[in-house]
């Protein structure tokens, strides 16, 4: 996919994962996609597929009363687009031995995003 398909459906993306609209969020991924996220070099979830991608994606959804995802910085390499990313959250519900409901969480990060047939086919959130 040429670079400004590829910015559009990452603008789309950031735009539904932000107003939390999981249909807009299947509509952008592949059905096999394939999502992992990774926590000071850990890997802590992984989904295969669109259906456990979404199961996935409305789970989280309830962890935050509100949320936001910016892309500070993209680049290409190859066929990956590699977006410096900032998040802003507010907890929803306190967390078991960690923070109360209503803390803000904010940190920096890095998403790679994988493209096929015209649809974002990998995910891989770094934080």
């Amino acid at each position: 996919m040429d670079p400004d398909a590829c910015r559009q459906l990452i603008a789309r993306y950031v735009e539904a994962y932000n107003s939390f609209d999981l249909t807009a969020l299947g509509a952008l991924v592949t059905e096999d996609v394939r999502f992992e996220n990774v926590v000071d070099g850990q890997l802590t979830a992984v989904t295969e597929g669109r259906d456990r991608f979404l199961a996935l994606a409305a789970h989280s959804r309830g962890l935050f009363a509100a949320r936001s995802q910016r892309v500070l910085a993209l680049a290409f390499e190859g066929e990956v687009a590699v977006a410096r990313v900032a998040f802003r959250g507010v907890l929803a519900h306190d967390m078991r031995d960690g923070p109360s409901a209503g803390t803000l969480v904010e940190l920096e990060g890095q998403t790679l995003f994988g493209f096929r047939a015209g649809a974002i086919s990998a995910i891989v959130d770094r934080s």
